[in-house]
């Protein structure tokens, strides 16, 4: 087992809950604000872990660490270099932490008194771009962390592919701005929060179903996962345009999706001729006008509330004991009249807690900075006793 180190997305609460769904709670633990540390086999382990995450941005292998001085620290990294072959193509980053700065100049001074061919990318505290590191695959991406007291030299052996995550995002044929504005990455969280969660679910190829499918965001994260993939929509059109995009994701990705469709509202899929009850649900429902006026909010969220308790005792009729539900929750929080009014949906949980729906993730936010409606996901296992 080697030290690795996975670097957490924009919402890096939400990441490191995804992170602790796959490996489990003693295998991962903060380390920063950004980082978590964690215990992996092998590099290929990492990148396998990198291939299915939806919230880490790279992986590091922790290579040894590393003095306080910096002139000292930046001998030691030289070393390291040097161990590489052909002209060394790097970058150095020091995310979360101030305290030790080394100069990368300083460094390629002491390879050049070696002869040796080096050449600087400037980038950030988290390192080089995973644009850069996924278009090129010989550079050296070095990372300085501070952790448990100590200074370590870290190295890039994973990076979240750009390419395909922007390809699923921007270019499927369909797509509504005014619902399936759940970003991909989000969904994956999603649907591995789902996934980790399910331990009384024994299933290589889970049943997991989206009955607010929207454009099969959802969906097509779930079918790259491995699960069998049901889903359905009120509006006839969303229906349409979720085949539409799993079946260019098929074609994209060469692969066969096995996946089933239909129209209906939340309350009476249950109608629906299921071969089998349901897994997993994940799912972004109805979160209400995008921008609410004030006086509007008590309306609205009550009527989000009938919606949601509505769902959740319908679903009772299609999942088993031991079922995963991962679902947003939405939130407004505004100012009016100088005052900071919230409204939200975690009154539901007591009284989901009477259906047989325990609580497992609390609360997660996750939303654009700018946005009026918020995102809270949360995850809930149907009793098994």
């Amino acid at each position: 087992m080697s030290m690795y180190v996975a670097l957490l997305g924009n919402t890096p609460s939400l990441s490191m809950a995804e992170l602790k769904a796959m490996v489990g709670e003693v295998s991962a633990q903060r380390s920063s604000t950004h980082s978590a540390v964690l215990q992996l086999d092998s590099d290929d382990q990492a990148s396998q872990l990198q291939e299915i995450a939806g919230g880490i941005f790279k992986i590091l292998r922790m290579q040894f660490q590393l003095d306080q001085d910096p002139d000292r620290a930046a001998a030691q990294i030289a070393d390291y270099l040097l161990t590489k072959k052909g002209k060394i193509i790097f970058g150095i980053g020091s995310l979360d932490q101030e305290k030790l700065v080394v100069s990368p100049q300083s460094v390629k001074s002491l390879l050049s008194k070696q002869d040796f061919k080096c050449r600087y990318l400037e980038g950030d505290l988290w390192g080089l771009s995973a644009s850069i590191l996924t278009h090129k695959k010989d550079v050296v991406d070095l990372l300085i962390l501070h952790h448990d007291q100590q200074f370590y030299l870290l190295e890039t052996v994973s990076v979240q592919d750009v390419d395909e995550w922007t390809k699923r995002d921007r270019r499927k044929p369909y797509s509504d701005a005014r619902k399936g504005m759940l970003p991909p990455k989000v969904a994956r969280i999603m649907t591995n929060l789902a996934l980790g969660y399910s331990d009384e679910i024994h299933s290589d190829s889970p049943v997991l179903y989206d009955p607010f499918c929207g454009t099969g965001t959802v969906l097509m994260e779930a079918a790259l996962r491995g699960c069998q993939i049901f889903g359905s929509d009120l509006d006839p059109n969303s229906v349409a345009g979720t085949q539409q995009n799993i079946d260019w994701l098929a074609t994209d990705l060469d692969i066969k999706i096995d996946y089933h469709l239909f129209e209906s509202d939340s309350a009476h899929a249950y109608t629906y001729d299921w071969p089998q009850k349901v897994d997993l649900i994940v799912t972004e429902p109805f979160l209400g006008k995008p921008n609410p006026e004030p006086e509007e909010l008590p309306n609205i969220y009550e009527g989000l509330e009938s919606l949601y308790l509505g769902a959740f005792k319908s679903w009772l009729r299609i999942l088993h004991k031991g079922s995963v539900i991962c679902i947003v929750f939405p939130q407004v929080v505004i100012s009016h009249n100088s005052k900071k009014i919230e409204h939200n949906l975690l009154g539901l949980i007591d009284k989901l807690e009477r259906f047989g729906y325990t609580l497992l993730v609390k609360p997660i936010a996750y939303a654009h900075e700018k946005a009026t409606v918020k995102r809270q996901i949360l995850v809930f296992r149907l009793h098994s006793d």
